[in-house]
């Protein structure tokens, strides 16, 4: 943040124009230095989140993966009870309709 022309002229007032400078350049460098620790603070925190962001990740996937693959098996499952059923109704049918021929 720029210091305001207001600031400047009260420090040149109270400590002289070489103060005032001496003053300004070491807000100047103090705000620096705490714009890189805090750039520097952000990025740690970033990767630190990055990092925990990519494990949940992992392993949502992992479970998403698995409830897939148990529903996978259940669509097997009832795939292969509704074939028997489907050949028994064959059968059946078939079977009936030789007993009606043989009626004849």
């Amino acid at each position: 943040m720029p210091m305001t022309a207001r600031l400047a002229q009260t420090l040149q007032e109270k400590l002289g124009s070489e103060g005032a400078a001496e003053m300004i350049t070491w807000f100047d460098e103090t705000q620096r230095g705490a714009r890189q620790e805090l750039r520097e603070l952000n990025e740690l925190n970033f990767a630190r989140f990055d990092a925990r962001l990519g494990e949940r990740m992992a392993a949502l996937e992992q479970r998403v993966s698995e409830r897939i693959a148990g529903v996978e098996q259940k669509i097997a499952a009832v795939d292969a009870h509704l074939l028997k059923w489907v050949i028994g109704l064959w059968i059946v049918t078939l079977s009936a309709m030789g007993v009606l021929k043989i009626v004849k």
